[in-house]
C-alpha cells in the first residue's frame, strides 16, 4: 500500500475543508432566502386570518401598537427586535376530529404575564387542504382581536417543503413506515418554523405543541430566566423535561439548527436530534464524559412550565 506523503494529506484536508464551509454558506444562504421569503408570503397572506367585513375590533391602540412590535414593552428595555418571543405552535389533523388547538392557543395568550411583544405562530402543518381551511376559519372567527392586533399569526407550509414521501425517504430506526413519515414530517415543519422565525426578526423562538398548558406567567418566567442565565456556549434553554416542547432558542442560532433538523429530518425524532445536537456542539474527539459537556450547552429551568394535556396523538390516523 502506497502511502501518501504529508504535503499531499494537508491538501486532500485543506480540500475537504473548503468543500464542506462552501456547502454550509450554500445551505445557509438559502435558508435565509426561505426565512425571507416566508416573511414576506405572511404578509401577502398564506391563508388570509384577516376578518372579512366586519369593523376594527375593541383593542387598546397602546397594547395594539405594542403588539404589533411598534412600542416599546414596559417591561423591558426597547431591543433590537421586533418581537421578544415568538412560540412556534404546529398542528395536525388528530382522528375522530380531536382538537386541542384552541385550548392551547388560549392559554397560551391568558397565561403569558407581562410580555406583550409575542407572536402565536400557528402553523397549519396538514396535507389534507379541506381539514386546513376549516382550521384556519376556526382561529379566524375564534381569535379575531388576537390576529388584527398581530398576537397570532397563521402560516402554512409552501408547497415544495416536503419530499416525496414515497422515493426520497429512508425507513429508519426499524420503525413502521407510518411512524418514520410522521416523526420525520415534525423535524421539516419544526425546521420551516425557525426559518420563518427568524424572518420576523425574534429575540427568542419558543417550540411547543398544539397540545399542551402553560403555567400561569410562563413567558415572565421564561423571559427572566433566559436573560439572566443565557451565555455564549448556551445551544438552547429546555422548559419542558417531555420530548422537543418548550425548547427556547436564541435567533442566532435559529438557522443553524433548522438547517441540523433539515438536513437529518429522517433520521431520528426530533429530541433525538436535539439530544444530538448538544453532543455535537460540545463534545470533541474521543468522546470523554461526553453526556457531562453537552448538558452544560443546555440552560435548564428547574421546573416544567408546559403540560401536556394532549389524550389522542396524530401519529394513529397514519397506521394504515
Amino acid at each position: 500500500m502506497v502511502r501518501l506523503k504529508t504535503p499531499r494529506k494537508c491538501a486532500l484536508l485543506l480540500l475537504a475543508q473548503f468543500l464542506a464551509i462552501g456547502y454550509f454558506i450554500v445551505l445557509t444562504t438559502s435558508c435565509e432566502k426561505r426565512s425571507r421569503e416566508a416573511n414576506e408570503n405572511s404578509q401577502q397572506g398564506l391563508i388570509r386570518v384577516s376578518v372579512d367585513g366586519e369593523s376594527e375590533t375593541s383593542i387598546n391602540q397602546d397594547d395594539k401598537e405594542i403588539l404589533k412590535g411598534n412600542r416599546a414593552s414596559a417591561v423591558q428595555t426597547p431591543l433590537p427586535y421586533d418581537t421578544d418571543i415568538v412560540i412556534g405552535v404546529p398542528t395536525i389533523k388528530r382522528p375522530a376530529g380531536v382538537v386541542y388547538l384552541g385550548e392551547t392557543v388560549r392559554q397560551l395568550i391568558n397565561n403569558r404575564g407581562k410580555i406583550v411583544r409575542v407572536v402565536v405562530l400557528i402553523y397549519i402543518a396538514e396535507e389534507d387542504a379541506q381539514w386546513a381551511t376549516e382550521m384556519a376559519r376556526s382561529i379566524k372567527q375564534n381569535f379575531t382581536k388576537e390576529i388584527d392586533a398581530g398576537l397570532i399569526r397563521v402560516i402554512t407550509p409552501p408547497k415544495d417543503l416536503y419530499p416525496n414521501w414515497d422515493t426520497d425517504m429512508k425507513i429508519t430506526l426499524n420503525d413502521a413506515r407510518h411512524q418514520v413519515k410522521w416523526r420525520s414530517k415534525q423535524n421539516i415543519d419544526a425546521s420551516y418554523l425557525m426559518q420563518y422565525a427568524h424572518g420576523l426578526n425574534t429575540k427568542y423562538y419558543l417550540g411547543i405543541e398544539d397540545d399542551v398548558i402553560p403555567v400561569d406567567d410562563y413567558l415572565d418566567r421564561i423571559w427572566q430566566h433566559a436573560n439572566e442565565k443565557w451565555s455564549g456556549q448556551i445551544m438552547y434553554a429546555s422548559y419542558c423535561p417531555m420530548g422537543a416542547i418548550g425548547k427556547l432558542f436564541f435567533k442566532k442560532d435559529l438557522l443553524t439548527v433548522s438547517i441540523y433538523l433539515r438536513t437529518f429530518w429522517n433520521y431520528k425524532p426530533l429530541d433525538w436530534l436535539y439530544f444530538d445536537l448538544k453532543a455535537l456542539v460540545a463534545c470533541g474527539y474521543p468522546r470523554v464524559d461526553c453526556e457531562l459537556h453537552a448538558n452544560d450547552v443546555v440552560l435548564d429551568y428547574k421546573h416544567s412550565l408546559f403540560i401536556h394535556a394532549g389524550k389522542v396523538s396524530s401519529l394513529v390516523k397514519n397506521e394504515s
